[in-house]
């Protein structure tokens, strides 16, 4: 990587430290275009605040809980887009019934709430790994299912859609991301 060869040249960093550096430049790369691709598809769907909002919900857990992983970037920008595309279009045009709504999110919690974090064949945890990472999954979903309480409570109906549809994604990953990782 061109700025990765810049830090060692300039002394920023040194040569054993370049693996992880380009890691996390990597990451930080894909991070932004994701939230570039994310909102892209909330201006087409005229909702590029709801976005952001969408973002901030989903991207702690997704980061925390694991799940599925495509076998390519390609694949997994692939499935991010349809994914978020999907999500998008009942946040913005579907009509949602609120004692539904509310069962749907409860049943997507307790998957996220039970499930969390799901391994991949690139990141398998030891167990401190999946202590640390369930119980930092749990806090987040705890903490987002009670905004979304209050969401019901206070008819933030907005809210509601884009958290449900955040859990829907996640629990949704979690469990491709469990069949995936059994089945190899």
């Amino acid at each position: 990587m061109k700025l990765t060869e810049n830090f060692i040249r300039e002394g920023i960093i040194n040569t054993d430290d370049k693996e992880i550096i380009e890691f996390g430049l990597t990451r930080i790369k894909d991070l932004i275009i994701g939230l570039c691709i994310t909102f892209i598809i909330g201006i087409c769907f005229g909702i590029p605040g709801e976005s952001l909002i969408f973002c901030i919900f989903s991207m702690p857990l997704r980061i925390n809980a694991g799940g599925y992983h495509a076998d390519s970037r390609t694949g997994c920008n692939l499935i991010s887009s349809v994914s978020i595309i999907v999500c998008f279009y009942f946040i913005s045009n579907v009509f949602w019934k609120e004692v539904p709504s509310f069962f749907a999110c409860l049943l997507f919690w307790v998957i996220i709430y039970k499930m969390s974090p799901v391994q991949n064949k690139r990141k398998e945890l030891d167990a401190k790994e999946k202590r640390v990472y369930k119980r930092r999954s749990r806090i987040i979903v705890s903490i987002e299912g009670l905004i979304l309480t209050a969401a019901f409570v206070f008819q933030w109906n907005m809210l509601i859609k884009i958290i449900t549809m955040v859990f829907f994604i996640i629990s949704l990953s979690l469990a491709a991301g469990h069949i995936k990782y059994r089945i190899r």
